[in-house]
């Protein structure tokens, strides 16, 4: 019962990070946020902080990381500077932010701190980032006071970066 309760963890994590997002600007300064990629109804968004959103009024100028094209690897927090400088966990692959299309801003006072961003051609732009569909479950009223979660990459997993050539501001990823 052990390994298949530690197995099915490590899926939900896989999966977990597979629907998350970095959101970043091209803005100097910018902190990145985290969102969770969702589809519902036929269409897609981002779903994050409202906060995350009102650093950066400009959605030209936002920057989406989805997941990178490689195997997740679990890596316990000390070990992520080893993982990343030694490379005990195999070679690293990059992800890079991508504009995506987004032609709606969904956000207002009444929602609190949580606000979506309406996106469309994520095939081109994420594509193996998958978008929870949500679209079957049914529509729940949550009482003011009672908890949500939403997923997505915990701050030390991303890692604000200049790159060596260019001297462009980044974040680098570790998913």
């Amino acid at each position: 019962m052990k390994v298949i309760d530690e197995e099915s963890s490590k899926a939900l994590q896989h999966y977990f990070a597979s629907c998350s997002v970095i959101i970043n600007s091209e803005t100097p300064g910018f902190e990145h946020g985290t969102g969770v990629a969702v589809r519902y109804r036929n269409q897609n968004y981002i779903v994050t902080a409202s906060h995350v959103l009102k650093r950066e009024p400009r959605n030209e100028k936002l920057l989406i990381i989805g997941k990178p094209d490689s195997t997740l690897k679990e890596v316990e927090k000390q070990k992520i500077p080893e993982a990343f400088f030694k490379r005990t966990h195999g070679p690293i692959k990059s992800s890079t932010g991508t504009h995506i299309t987004i032609t709606e801003r969904i956000e207002s006072n009444a929602l609190g701190d949580i606000a979506a961003l309406k996106v469309e051609n994520v095939q081109n732009d994420l594509p193996h980032t998958i978008f929870h569909d949500l679209s079957g479950q049914g529509e729940i009223d949550i009482p003011k006071g009672k908890p949500v979660v939403i997923c997505g990459f915990p701050g030390e997993l991303a890692l604000h970066a200049e790159h060596r050539v260019t001297g462009q501001p980044g974040v680098a990823v570790f998913t």
